[in-house]
């Protein structure tokens, strides 16, 4: 290879001598350059399989948090229906208990039990 450059170097008119370190120099130059593509190339290679390794465990880290989360809101769901399904045992006793009371108009203390309620629901929707 260094032979075939230095002859062309020659043939255009350049003394042997520098045509031979010319071709020296654009061999090494050359290998140099394919030297520092082969180790980008590595590099990238590198990066793109970490970033996929980071972006793998951020998303198994966002599905967890749901997941979390899900049963968190399932719980409270729960909780809630539990609680409803005894407020409607305790009326429907009530009203069974004593009708006539039941169709009679609401008392202040109904009433005020009644807001407390309105309240409390009215707050959990806001958080």
């Amino acid at each position: 290879m260094i032979g075939w450059m230095a002859l062309r170097l020659v043939g255009a008119g350049i003394p042997e001598r520098i045509a031979r370190a010319v071709a020296i120099g654009i061999l090494v130059v050359l290998v140099a350059a394919a030297i520092a593509v082969a180790i980008a190339s590595r590099d990238r290679r590198l990066i793109d399989a970490h970033d996929a390794t980071q972006d793998a465990a951020a998303a198994k880290a966002q599905i967890e948090r749901e997941h979390t989360a899900d049963v968190g809101d399932l719980a409270a769901r729960q909780v809630d229906q539990q609680q409803a399904e005894k407020l409607k045992g305790a009326i429907d006793n009530a009203v069974s208990a004593n009708p006539e009371a039941a169709r009679a108009g609401v008392g202040p203390a109904t009433s005020s039990a009644l807001d407390e309620l309105r309240r409390r629901q009215a707050a959990k929707r806001q958080q």
